[in-house]
């Protein structure tokens, strides 16, 4: 990860973009939004879901305003069905780790288990707990199975594992990370979809 990317920014502003793309995780991206904010480098930035988080903000400072990424689900504590489960059960079973401090990874591995439990409930209940009865009778069942957490509708087919078709766009705006949009990838871009992306 970078930890100075003053040197790239400099070469960067010779090429005037308007606007950066980041797939790199948070501490680079962090790193770079500050180096270009104390540049004078006025591009806006998009940025990957690994780079996209709740410690962006807290690094960057105020480089980090009007930054958006792609979102699989809800930043913790945001308003989505589901998310006072996620928070009441933080709060009881990790007291230690103060909720203004919690990521979107919490609610990522929170959806990622919610999906295997409806999974492994739907192979138990078709009698089958072997790992290709929970693909087939579990995960290969679910159509528009909804989680929350601000995640899009889940689908699973015997020929197309992509969990879903779409994601939210977040902008950190004001002190918070607020929805800009979600796209449904599969629909905006369909023939894309169907013949060339294998996922995102």
């Amino acid at each position: 990860f970078a930890l100075d990317t003053k040197s790239q920014i400099m070469a960067l502003k010779k090429f005037k973009p308007d606007l950066l793309w980041h797939g790199n995780t948070t501490m680079s991206v962090s790193a770079t939004i500050r180096d270009a904010y104390a540049l004078g480098l006025t591009a806006d930035w998009i940025i990957n879901n690994w780079g996209f988080d709740e410690n962006l903000p807290r690094l960057a400072g105020d480089a980090a305003e009007g930054v958006m990424g792609a979102t699989p689900c809800a930043f913790f504590g945001q308003n989505y069905k589901n998310m006072d489960i996620v928070v009441k059960t933080a709060k009881k079973y990790n007291p230690g780790v103060p909720l203004k401090k919690r990521l979107i990874r919490t609610i990522q591995a929170w959806g990622d288990a919610m999906i295997t439990w409806e999974a492994l409930k739907r192979a138990d209940k078709a009698g089958d707990l072997s790992g290709p009865g929970i693909m087939t009778k579990g995960f290969e069942t679910l159509r528009n199975f909804d989680i929350g957490l601000g995640a899009s509708p889940i689908s699973f087919t015997a020929t197309d594992h992509r969990p879903t078709t779409g994601c939210l766009i977040q902008e950190w705006k004001n002190g918070k990370f607020q929805e800009v949009e979600r796209v449904d990838l599969k629909k905006r871009w369909p023939e894309k979809w169907a013949k060339e992306w294998l996922g995102w």
